[in-house]
């Protein structure tokens, strides 16, 4: 049966409640039937990096998910290992759900860099772009971006309001290194995982 499905990529270094907020967003707006959350390997190139091994991030994930039964986590990614390209991740996901229209989620202020990624073309053809406007940005600026794409590539791009939540991984990181709260940022059930993990996160972070 063919679904409206939304992908979320991303590393989820931790994941956060903007991510489920953004991925519900999208969901409700453009009347998707499902969102994969699809977290991305860590690169093995790269040394000294402050990414949370890909078992621990995935578990994560899978429990901020668990009551939410239009929301589903994917491990292509992190199955496949290495860098990884949106292209490719929608070949993967176009394999195992060969029936399903794919839309990509992402912020609206990475439209405009979109034709710097690894065969953006493909990626148009590939799937649908839900692009989400968070307050503050330059509505005009955006909406030209993206009605470039539209006219130059055939592009297929949904804009989407998202509320207004000041949350980044980068914060969380760093506030739970410096043992400051960050209860209120973050799925509890990802919480729990993470204060069970506090050594190692603590380490790599």
């Amino acid at each position: 049966m063919s679904m409206r499905t939304g992908i979320m990529g991303g590393t989820f270094n931790p994941v956060h409640n903007a991510h489920i907020l953004l991925a519900q967003v999208a969901y409700d707006e453009c009347k998707l039937d499902r969102v994969l959350f699809v977290p991305t390997s860590r690169p093995a190139y790269k040394e000294n990096n402050n990414i949370l091994p890909d078992e621990l991030r995935l578990s994560m994930v899978e429990a901020s998910l668990q009551s939410k039964d239009h929301m589903q986590v994917s491990d292509v990614d992190i199955e496949r290992k290495g860098y990884t390209y949106t292209v490719d991740t929608l070949d993967e996901l176009k394999i195992l759900y060969p029936e399903d229209e794919f839309y990509f989620i992402m912020g609206a202020d990475s439209l405009e860099n979109m034709t710097k990624w690894y065969h953006f073309e493909q990626i148009f053809k590939k799937c649908s772009i839900i692009a989400a406007m968070r307050p503050g940005c330059d509505n005009s600026y955006v909406e030209s971006v993206r009605n470039n794409l539209v006219e130059r590539y055939n592009a297929s791009i949904y804009m989407i309001d998202m509320p207004q939540l000041d949350i980044s991984s980068t914060k969380i990181r760093d506030d739970f290194v410096g043992n400051k709260s960050i209860e209120d940022r973050m799925p509890p059930e990802a919480l729990k995982i993470l204060y069970d993990n506090e050594s190692l996160a603590k380490e790599v972070w």
